[in-house]
């Protein structure tokens, strides 16, 4: 490298540059030594220049070339005369390397750079130099020019840089026991090193080589497989154990050309590994954009890398190797302590499976144990595999040759996905069982030389296994054979004790069948019993009982565990059963059905089979010689045969079972019939207890149904005018049959007019008359009818009718006609009550017609049932004018309601009248009056009442209270008048007192009935108080309007719903009017 230096030249010359270029004092030198000095220095600075491997250009202040050596020509790659006198920025131009020589210039001091990147051909080629920019300058210290040197230092850098991405290569490989991240980290890192465009990882794999990783460019390579032929670099690599770069990779013989088109790769620099000190792949780095040559820096780095890497390689396989190790000797010790468990030979596999998953992370795996026949391998235990590839081959011939099982059994040793045959039928076993793209391995057990089963398992990917695991399998398999073995001596200990107590348990069971079944009366007790012994008794799943309905020519199932195709309700003809299920019923003989082979095609048959039933235990039920029902047992899926000792046990059960049930039905027969006369004695109570002859007839419409479970009721009566019956209630039925009448003449003829119901089996047979055709289009079947008698005369019929056969037992019947005759009764009580009602209606409008006007005295008056049907009440109330200026007022209320209450109401209204014009005393009027009802009313009957004589000019007033409630007087202020109260009228004899009071015109007098005080809202009751409010709270002076603002108030409270009847009565005085005339007097 050319450095500036400073000092002094000869005879006191400045040396200029590292060249020995100096300038002349002129003061000293003569022109021709001047001259002969700097050619001197200008040779000095030639030989210099072209005697170093430096990069040498002599420039002037402005930057323009003076003078440049042979290795910087060659090296800008333009020639010297060119060179001279150009701008060194007009043809380099370099913005950042101008603002460098314009600060050199600027401050005359150097600059230098150490190992600077270049790319001088701007071809992508990087190099490194370092790099010195030195001025020139002249004895007074300006600069008079620059020198430029420049020295190659790329090996040198390029070296450092790879040996330093090689200590990060090792440092990541030994961060990890891994092969795949051995190479994925020394891919990255030597890519980043070496600037290419991508990298690959090629194994050598049978022959051929296989791409399995790549990083960065090439992404589309991963995967592929070549031959030698198309990856000669490999091979050459593979033989030589050393890298082999290619720089034209489309031209050079040591690749092929053809495949490094197709891929697009230029350039390649490919570094073999080996494990075992075999070559087992290679690294290979590539360009695609040109040709690049590799340097021996970059040959350095990739001769270091295959070291490193299969080093790593071979430092991973031995702890691979020793992790292995240890796996097995875990393997085999978890295995053989699962063998010593004494344990079921299910749960034993189940649990050697389990570890050998954990393990060996294996796919799937099963283990199948030959059957006693030595002709089946049943699956005893396995994981992972297809729920329908189970279901298949569950349990699978020996000799069946499709499965890798049974071929190694024949074989007598292990077997591999290697061995198996790839016919269309493997293919197919291989992918329902879901093995299409894993190895697995089949290895056959023996026990003192006989086969007794095998094992298998599977793993993800398909390459094969090496020798290590075959070994491994095989020991296993060593292990797997004692823990079977050992497994079924258990279960052999196992069943025996089982059978042992199994006998024992049966003949407590025959005793506990008898106890149970004989305990209770209740049907479905005895059929859950039953069901219950039966699942207990034998190792079934699935039991279902069912009855014969003797009247639809049914089986019907009252009872069904274990199945989801049968319920309980479910029917069968009798007729549609196979001959073989119905000579189970008529020669009353137990028979296994075998419905494997399909043939059995009928009725309850096709029902078990199409519920997975394979055979099937049917038993019948019999009682007093007949068969009453059947008892079917069964196992889904299960081909175990019934044994002899089976049948006999569920045919002494059946037998018990019969008689409780027989004895049961009687008992429910009984009970039945005992419920439905209650039921009937407790309708015909509700609807005699019915006084309104329409709610009468619709009870009686509704509960007729219900008593023999039809769909539809129908009441008819009879017109006596056009002797015809006529629908005058009906449910169930539509409206053009109500509008049907039935002719008398018709009933007489089919003996409906009898005193017990009759049963018309099929409307069809009495489609003649209108009215059962009718509806007989409706759908209707059948229909029972039931006379009603009135006084020993038809007034009427009960019908009842159902879209299905009605079928009525002896008793339903009789329950039927008491039924008919409760109807009758109700029906003749609400005529009776509907007379008495009307009766009273007008006995009730003539007690409270309208009060007549009375001068002098302005009245309010109201008057409310509590119930809209109940208008007979025993409230009254009364105004009439006496004598003179007098006015007599009365307000009471009569025990009881209808026309007893209202024939008592007009006595004491009528004689109340009578003694006040004798008297207008209240006392007076009320002792007579009390003394005359208790001679002419019994006991029962009662009032209480209270009479006001008003002077309607002074405004006195004189009262009696035969305890009634007390008046309100409402004027400034608003309270209750305390009065004398004596005892009721007609209930003992005693005086009665009268008190003495004056009334303004400006007070308001208010007489009411305890039906205001008694409203109810809930457990509330209106009361005094909420009165004195509702009084005090009008507004209005109107007695009219008073009374009816009180009635609101009471109603409202009671939510619309008054309790007793109400009686209000109000009055004020009007202006004073002139004295009148009479025979009583003045009060």
């Amino acid at each position: 490298m050319l450095m500036a230096t400073k000092g002094r030249g000869p005879r006191g010359s400045r040396v200029l540059g590292g060249a020995g270029m100096t300038e002349p004092a002129p003061e000293r030198e003569t022109d021709e030594q001047l001259a002969k000095m700097l050619q001197d220095e200008r040779d000095m600075l030639r030989v210099t220049m072209e005697h170093t491997n430096a990069h040498l250009a002599y420039l002037d202040s402005d930057f323009k070339f003076i003078t440049v050596n042979h290795a910087y020509e060659q090296h800008c790659g333009i020639g010297k005369e060119e060179l001279v006198g150009q701008a060194y920025f007009a043809l380099f131009p370099n913005e950042e390397e101008r603002a460098v020589f314009e600060d050199v210039r600027a401050t005359g001091e150097a600059k230098e750079y150490k190992a600077r990147a270049l790319d001088p051909a701007g071809d992508g080629e990087t190099t490194y130099w370092d790099w010195t920019l030195t001025p020139v300058k002249d004895l007074r210290g300006s600069v008079r020019g620059f020198v430029l040197s420049l020295v190659d230092v790329t090996e040198t850098t390029m070296t450092a840089r790879l040996a330093e991405a090689m200590t990060k290569i090792d440092a990541a490989m030994v961060s990890t026991r891994d092969p795949e991240q051995i190479l994925r980290h020394a891919m990255t890192e030597a890519a980043q090193a070496l600037r290419c465009d991508g990298c690959l990882t090629t194994r050598r794999e049978k022959g051929s080589w296989l791409v399995t990783q790549v990083h960065g460019s090439g992404q589309d390579l991963c995967g592929m497989r070549m031959t030698d032929a198309q990856a000669r670099h490999l091979v050459l690599a593979e033989r030589t154990g050393e890298p082999v770069a290619v720089e034209d990779a489309y031209n050079d013989e040591r690749a092929n050309g053809r495949v490094m088109r197709r891929q697009r790769i230029r350039a390649i620099l490919t570094a073999p590994f080996s494990t075992g000190g075999l070559i087992t792949g290679a690294l290979s780095f590539i360009h695609q954009e040109r040709p690049l040559p590799f340097s021996p820096a970059h040959m350095d780095f990739a001769r270091k890398l295959s070291l490193s890497v299969s080093l790593a390689l071979e430092n991973a396989h031995l702890y691979e190797s020793l992790r292995n190790e240890l796996s097995r000797v875990e393997l085999l010790r978890q295995l053989a302590l699962s063998s010593t468990k004494a344990a079921s030979l299910e749960q034993v596999c189940t649990e050697m499976l389990s570890v050998l998953a954990t393990q060996l992370h294996a796919a799937t795996g099963e283990i199948r144990v030959l059957d006693r026949k030595q002709r089946l391998l049943r699956l005893v235990a396995g994981f992972g595999q297809a729920k329908t590839f189970l279901e298949r081959s569950r349990d699978i011939d020996y000799r069946d040759g499709r499965f890798l099982s049974t071929k190694a059994l024949r074989r007598r040793r292990p077997l591999t996905h290697e061995h198996d045959e790839k016919t269309p039928e493997r293919m197919r076993l291989a992918k329902e069982a879901g093995l299409e793209d894993s190895r697995y391995i089949a290895v056959p057990l023996f026990y003192r030389g006989q086969i007794i089963g095998a094992f298998s398992l599977s793993f993800h990917g398909r390459r094969p296994f090496t020798e290590q695991e075959l070994g491994l399998f095989s020991a296993v398999g060593h292990v797997v054979t004692q823990a079977v073995e050992s497994a079924r001596l258990f279960d052999a200990q196992s069943e025996a004790q089982q059978r042992a107590q199994y006998e024992l348990d049966l003949t407590n069971l025959v005793l506990e069948t008898s106890s149970a079944l004989t305990s209770s009366l209740e049907l479905n007790e005895i059929l859950h019993s039953l069901t219950e012994i039966i699942l207990k008794a034998l190792d079934r799943s699935r039991v279902t009982i069912d009855l014969v309905d003797k009247v639809n020519s049914q089986l019907v199932v009252v009872s069904a565990r274990g199945t989801r195709h049968t319920k309980p309700g479910d029917r069968t003809a009798i007729e549609d059963l196979s001959g073989k299920a119905q000579g189970v019923l008529r020669r009353k003989r137990s028979t296994v059905f075998d419905l494997s082979d399909g043939k059995q095609t009928t009725g309850m048959e096709r029902r078990h089979r199409e519920a997975g039933m394979r055979r099937l235990l049917v038993v019948p039920l019999v009682a007093a010689e007949e068969s009453i029902g059947l008892v079917t047992v069964d196992q889904p899926e299960d081909d175990r045969p019934f044994s002899p000792r089976e049948i006999s046990l569920v045919e002494a059960i059946a037998a018990q079972a019969a008689i409780a049930i027989e004895n049961a039905r009687l008992h429910e027969e009984s009970v039945s019939k005992a419920r439905g006369l209650e039921a009937v004695s407790q309708m015909g109570s509700l609807i005699t207890a019915n006084l309104s002859l329409e709610s009468a007839k619709d009870q009686i419409i509704d509960y007729s149904a219900v008593l023999l479970g039809a769909t539809s009721s129908i009441l008819l009566a009879l017109d006596e005018e056009q002797n015809v019956f006529k629908v005058v209630a009906a449910d169930g039925v539509p409206s053009k049959v109500k509008k049907k009448s039935l002719p008398l003449q018709a009933v007489r003829k089919l003996g409906l007019d009898g005193t017990a119901p009759v049963v018309i089996a099929d409307l069809a047979s009495v489609s003649s008359i209108p009215f059962f055709a009718a509806n007989l289009r409706h759908g209707f079947v059948s229909a029972i009818t039931a006379a009603i008698f009135i006084d020993n005369k038809l007034e009427g019929l009960i019908i009842i009718q159902d879209k299905e056969r009605l079928s009525p037992e002896e008793h339903d019947l009789s329950s039927f006609r008491l039924f008919a005759n409760q109807a009758a009764t109700a029906l003749k009580n609400a005529r009776l009550y509907e007379e008495e009602r009307r009766i009273a209606e007008i006995l009730q409008h003539q007690l409270m017609r309208p009060i007549k006007p009375v001068g002098g005295l302005e009245v309010g008056s109201t008057y409310k049932a509590a119930f809209q049907a109940e208008q007979v009440g025993g409230d009254f109330y009364d105004v009439f004018e006496l004598d003179g200026d007098l006015v007599a007022v009365l307000v009471g209320d009569v025990s009881g309601k209808g026309v007893l209450a209202a024939g008592l109401t007009e006595t004491i209204k009528s004689s109340v009248r009578t003694l006040a014009y004798i008297d207008p005393s209240p006392s007076f009027v009320f002792s007579r009056l009390n003394h005359s009802l208790l001679r002419q009313t019994s006991n029962e009957m009662f009032a209480t009442a209270i009479l006001a004589v008003i002077n309607i000019r002074t405004g006195d007033v004189r009262l009696s209270n035969a305890g009634h409630t007390p008046p309100v007087i409402h004027g400034a202020e608003c309270h209750y008048l305390k009065t004398p109260v004596d005892t009721l009228l007609g209930a003992f004899q005693q005086p009665y007192r009268e008190m003495y009071f004056k009334i303004d015109p400006e007070q308001l007098m208010l007489f009411y009935t305890d039906g205001i005080t008694e409203a109810r809202s809930g457990a509330a009751f209106f009361g005094e108080r909420r009165l004195l409010r509702a009084v005090a709270a009008c507004e209005s002076e109107e007695p009219q309007r008073l009374v009816d603002n009180l009635l609101q108030s009471a109603t409202d409270f009671a939510q619309g719903k008054l309790s007793d009847d109400v009686a209000v009565l109000a009055l004020r005085l009007a202006k004073r009017p002139a004295p009148r005339q009479g025979r009583a007097g003045e009060v």
